[in-house]
């Protein structure tokens, strides 16, 4: 007889700009050109269409985003899935992003 064995485990943390683990260093801009910058050096490009926010970098690789841009903010939503093992014996694991960024 086989069985099915389910574990969920939710975890949640908070990284502020001030904390030590904070890897985003500096200024990220979005030119009216569909450039992105971090600290002054371009490094990709970018579209936005309705609410998703596609990042390429230089390499030519693509992530796409959910976002929600205001006057003052903007907010990216970036989601993972992989899944690992075979059929019969596998792993999902889910990595949610949140970036709540303010107009400089």
């Amino acid at each position: 007889v086989m069985g099915i064995e389910t574990t969920v485990q939710d975890t949640s943390l908070t990284i502020l700009s001030s904390d030590p683990n904070w890897d985003f260093d500096g200024d990220m801009e979005f030119t009216s050109g569909g450039l992105t910058i971090e600290d002054g050096d371009t490094t990709g490009t970018y579209t936005y269409s309705g609410n998703q926010l596609i990042l390429t970098d230089d390499n030519g690789d693509s992530e796409t985003a959910t976002a929600v841009v205001t006057s003052t903010s903007l907010t990216v939503t970036l989601e993972e899935t992989e899944v690992n093992g075979d059929a019969n014996n596998n792993s999902t694991m889910v990595t949610k992003m949140v970036l709540n960024c303010t107009r400089k």
